[in-house]
């Protein structure tokens, strides 16, 4: 069982471990990304730790909350998973919580959730009903977008 709970302040230094199993190569801009976010009040961001019961955060979130299409969409940002507890269906579960951990974090329902994937998430993301919206996105990598 992973329980979940909104990452404080004292959190950063776990989160930015865990924030170096995304990408290598972009590290630094993450890991940057991730300090200006902890250090704005208002930041639009709200990162979510989990935790198994014998161990202490073992992977975080990131979620946004934007608008697109004039509808409310709930920004899945960042996802990583501690290496010593890949492939046990961690990284699924999160994922399944994102419209429950959205209502939880901006106090409203989203009707979409939206994310920019790369590599080997393309599948995984399509795997578990999102759809490519737009394969050439100026960000990084592709838009997929999902309906909750």
């Amino acid at each position: 069982m992973i329980i979940h709970r909104l990452a404080k302040k004292d959190d950063l230094s776990r989160i930015l471990e865990l924030a170096d199993r995304i990408e290598e190569d972009s590290s630094h801009d993450l890991r940057r990304n991730i300090s200006s976010h902890f250090k704005w009040s208002s930041s639009p961001f709200r990162y979510f730790l989990f935790s198994h019961p014998q161990h202490n955060a073992v992977s975080y979130l990131a979620l946004g909350d934007s608008f697109l299409n004039d509808t409310f969409c709930c920004s899945l940002d960042q996802i990583a998973v501690d290496k010593n507890f890949s492939n046990q269906g961690i990284g699924l579960a999160m994922l399944e919580q994102v419209p429950s951990l959205a209502k939880e974090a901006f106090g409203r329902p989203f009707t979409h959730v939206g994310l920019y994937a790369s590599g080997s998430s393309y599948t995984f993301y399509e795997k578990h009903g999102f759809s490519l919206v737009d394969p050439h996105s100026p960000y990084m990598g592709s838009f997929y977008i999902k309906k909750i």
